[in-house]
């Protein structure tokens, strides 16, 4: 399945539908000062590379906007919040001071997750999605009632990245616990509690 853009037909990685393969075409497209490549997604059906693991595996390392420098930022934070305008606001202030990403990492959690996604397509930035950490069976006889993700998670999410942007609500954990791995790993990290 492919998402066409604005009227560019630049083809984006749709929220809830993660690339599978992609090929560069040779017309730039211009997104906020940055060229960046037409990318023409190419799902694959049930074969196991439609997962952030794999969509990591093929695109993280890669200068995808073609600024000279690879950004594979991790975004993470309060599952309950759903403030898009305060998010992007955020999102685009980090980028003034920083760098344009090549790639967005995020766990696949509702609120900041989902926003992320979302402000991700807005911005034609590819994202990994891992989805695939909430399918994992779970230890212990205790039913939150909410799904949780593996614990590999954050390991998985940090393997690629090179910035974390964390934003935890006033009882945030893994956000917490996440943006702590990245600081051990070397991984520049900055947290931003989420207004309550």
């Amino acid at each position: 399945m492919m998402a066409a853009v604005g009227g560019f037909g630049k083809m984006v990685f749709s929220s809830r539908i993660q690339e599978a393969k992609f090929s560069i075409h040779t017309s730039p497209i211009k997104k906020m000062g940055l060229t960046y490549r037409a990318l023409n997604i190419l799902p694959l059906m049930g074969n196991g590379e439609n997962t952030g693991a794999a969509t990591v595996e093929r695109l993280a390392g890669r200068d995808l906007n073609r600024s000279g420098k690879v950004v594979n930022l991790v975004i993470c934070g309060n599952s309950r919040f759903y403030d898009f305008e305060w998010l992007e606001q955020q999102l685009d202030d980090w980028i003034k001071f920083h760098e344009h990403p090549d790639l967005i990492i995020v766990g696949g959690a509702s609120g900041v997750d989902y926003l992320a996604e979302r402000w991700a397509d807005n911005n034609a930035i590819p994202m990994a999605i891992f989805s695939e950490a909430w399918n994992a069976p779970r230890s212990g006889l205790r039913d939150s009632g909410r799904p949780e993700a593996a614990p590999s998670l954050i390991d998985d999410m940090l393997d690629h990245a090179t910035h974390v942007i964390g934003f935890p609500g006033s009882k945030s954990k893994w956000t917490t616990a996440l943006v702590n791995r990245a600081r051990t790993r070397g991984i520049q990290a900055v947290e931003i509690p989420t207004p309550d």
